[in-house]
């Protein structure tokens, strides 16, 4: 890094904002540039520029506005940011939680690895002039100037006092004046080119194929990187959701006639305490910067079709997102489907490859690996006139997401997966291997295949399960390279339903090494007597 700053690597949970010690943090981070710190002490609004790369997060420089409005205005440059935000409070009243996220949030901003991350905010009490506590709202954004990387504090009175009550759309009002007051000032710091301060390298355009997501404005725990192909999801051992995101562009739909739209992401990092899918599809709600662009939850997101979580589907035709009160959303505002009897979540690894199918008829279909684990028929075929957009929401077990080539995004479809399970029956039927007694476990799995080797004239046939390698026809998302993990050999003997067999046929298998079946399904003659001596 210029100006001999050590780095440490990236990582996904430096991203996060949990790496341990000082992280990503820089030793000796060059002083802010005079042209720099004549903008940020020019404004007009309390201002602070932090120094995301230092330990401790020092303060580089206050604005006129800060030493206007607080009484901390002499001691703010150098001192730490978490300190500053709630200075002269009392103790009971300075909020752990803020104090937690404010940490997070610069972690984050200092790794390496992060090329986007939303805003986020942060209310504490502070002394203001006056020597009164007001209550504050402070909206802390990332500005990345190449060889320095700050992260600006914009602030705001909420309220004069602590015991004066706030209404959220004050609240909400206020974000938006102090996001906007944001955005001018990291402009105007980009704009300003000097000779100490390095223009920050493009991050390398993807292919015209590969989508990326969509970076005008994240919701509070959005992290980008990659190219905007990866997203993270901050403090994901703290918050199972608060990151939602759209594709850039609108999905190209398959030529293929039954496939649809579909897409398919990479599992780059789990979270620790959750269990769940995240949620993925498909909405006609084109992306737009505004408030209105996240509802407050995912399921509730306007013209949509969402599959995932806790093995739920959900569909919302109205524009606008519902309103979540303290009821669940009636059907006809937000309709969702469960799966019959217990449905258990599969567990994701790194490198496991989720996929989500909305076929032309309106079927809706997650599948792990190429395996479907979710497929629900939502009664809403596409509208070939309209425009998708891809949706994804980072939540429960999935702590970061990688897009892959829409081309590996393709499922079988319904029809499809009936053929393959009957040529998986038929193939474990015409096999040419045998099961040695010994080869099955005492919890009915099997261990070992072995190859048959005996030159019968009889066609020998083996009991084989429908993951097994004769199933090699399977439709699957996984990337091409092979990095995806083997189907597992062993099967419960008891699935009957991945069996394929005569229905005459009765043997106890455990006594015996081979199990021989003529064409007919009748059990063979017994072999004739020797020849006497």
């Amino acid at each position: 890094a210029a100006g001999g700053c050590k780095i440490a690597p990236p990582s996904a949970r430096a991203m996060w904002g949990l790496a341990g010690g000082d992280g990503p943090l820089a030793e000796c981070p060059p002083p802010l540039s005079p042209p720099l710190q004549r903008v940020v002490e020019g404004s007009l609004r309390p201002v602070l520029a932090v120094d995301v790369r230092r330990p401790g997060f020092p303060v580089l420089a206050a604005s006129r506005g800060f030493a206007t409005l607080f009484a901390a205005a002499e001691e703010a440059v150098g001192a730490g940011v978490e300190g500053l935000l709630s200075w002269g409070a009392p103790q009971y009243a300075v909020s752990k939680s803020a104090n937690k996220n404010l940490d997070s949030y610069c972690r984050s901003c200092g790794s390496q690895g992060v090329e986007d991350i939303s805003e986020t905010t942060v209310m504490q009490p502070c002394m203001v002039k006056g020597d009164s506590v007001a209550m504050v709202l402070s909206l802390l954004g990332l500005c990345d100037l190449g060889s320095r990387r700050l992260v600006l504090v914009v602030q705001g009175v909420l309220a004069e006092s602590l015991r004066e009550r706030v209404p959220q759309a004050k609240v909400r009002e206020m974000e938006e004046s102090l996001r906007c007051a944001f955005r001018q000032l990291r402009d105007q710091l980009k704009e300003t080119v000097f000779e100490d301060e390095v223009v920050a390298p493009q991050a390398p355009a993807m292919a015209a194929a590969q989508l990326t997501f969509y970076r005008p404005r994240l919701q509070d725990h959005c992290i980008l990187s990659n190219g905007g192909s990866t997203v993270s999801r901050r403090e994901p051992d703290e918050l199972h959701s608060g990151c939602l995101v759209f594709s850039s562009r609108p999905v190209t739909p398959s030529p293929e006639q039954d496939s649809g739209l579909c897409m398919a992401l990479r599992v780059e990092a789990l979270a620790a305490g959750f269990e769940g899918l995240p949620l993925l599809g498909f909405t006609r709600r084109r992306p737009v910067d505004g408030p209105e662009l996240y509802p407050a939850v995912s399921s509730c997101l306007g013209q949509s079709v969402l599959i995932g979580r806790e093995g739920k589907a959900f569909a919302r035709d109205q524009h606008e997102h519902f309103k979540m009160g303290f009821k669940l959303p009636p059907a006809h505002e937000v309709e969702t489907w469960t799966p019959p009897g217990t449905w258990v979540a599969p567990k994701l690894r790194e490198g496991d490859i989720v996929s989500c199918v909305y076929t032309w008829s309106g079927r809706l279909t997650l599948a792990l690996n190429g395996r479907t684990v979710l497929e629900f028929d939502v009664g809403r075929p596409i509208d070939r006139d309209a425009e998708y957009y891809a949706v994804v929401d980072v939540c429960f077990s999935a702590g970061s997401l990688t897009w892959l080539a829409q081309a590996r995004a393709a499922a079988p479809s319904t029809a499809q997966r009936s053929d393959v399970i009957a040529s998986c029956s038929r193939q474990a039927i015409l096999s040419e291997q045998r099961v040695s007694a010994s080869n099955w476990k005492s919890d009915g799995t099997l261990s070992t295949i072995e190859p048959h080797d005996d030159d019968d004239d009889e066609e020998s046939v083996v009991l084989r399960t429908a993951a097994s390698s004769s199933c090699s026809s399977l439709p699957s998302v996984l990337p091409a390279d092979g990095d995806d993990d083997e189907e597992e050999a062993d099967a419960p003997l008891s699935r009957l339903d991945e069996v394929s067999f005569d229905d005459d046929v009765s043997q106890d298998i455990g006594a015996m090494d081979t199990l021989s079946i003529s064409d007919d399904g009748q059990e063979p003659p017994p072999p004739p007597p020797p020849p006497p001596p």
